[in-house]
């Protein structure tokens, strides 16, 4: 049995707009007993940066505008005040490439379909997340490395 946990209401940091001198490293996804984690780790040094999450219907890339498609039925918006960044001529030595991957797509998951980083825009990065319905989720700041984690609930749900 699952105990409950999070909500489906946006959720934010005390400071969501707040950018960081840290970069975007890496991502992943594990599955655990009442809830499937999206993992997104850090690199560097700086303050904690703010972050919000919330579902989006319809998720719109924030450079573009344009509309972006995910697995699942519910997508989850996940927004983090830090640069993830390529590797490109002229990049400072202090920005460290993102090591991807760039899209998980799951296999055998219940609830978590697709992990995308959709990158950085003006400092801040956006990652997309396909759930097969809107669920409960929370979101935790963990340091050692500096990571961002979202648990998706994936005990019974009342209708």
């Amino acid at each position: 049995m699952c105990a409950p946990f999070g909500s489906t209401a946006d959720a934010r940091s005390a400071d969501p707009l707040a950018l960081s001198t840290l970069t975007g490293a890496a991502m992943r996804v594990g599955r655990h007993d009442c809830y499937e984690r999206f993992t997104f780790e850090m690199t560097g040094t700086g303050d904690d940066p703010g972050w919000w999450a919330g579902y989006r219907d319809p998720l719109t890339g924030q450079a573009s505008g344009e509309p972006v498609q995910l697995r699942g039925d519910a997508d989850l918006e996940v927004m983090v005040g830090v640069w993830t960044v390529t590797d490109f001529d002229g990049r400072p030595d202090e920005w460290p490439p993102f090591t991807g991957p760039d899209d998980i797509v799951t296999d055998g998951f219940v609830a978590l379909q697709e992990a995308r980083n959709l990158y950085a825009y003006e400092g801040t990065t956006q990652i997309g997340l396909g759930v097969d319905r809107e669920r409960p989720f929370r979101v935790t700041w963990l340091d050692s490395p500096p990571r961002l984690v979202v648990d998706i609930y994936t005990g019974e749900l009342l209708p």
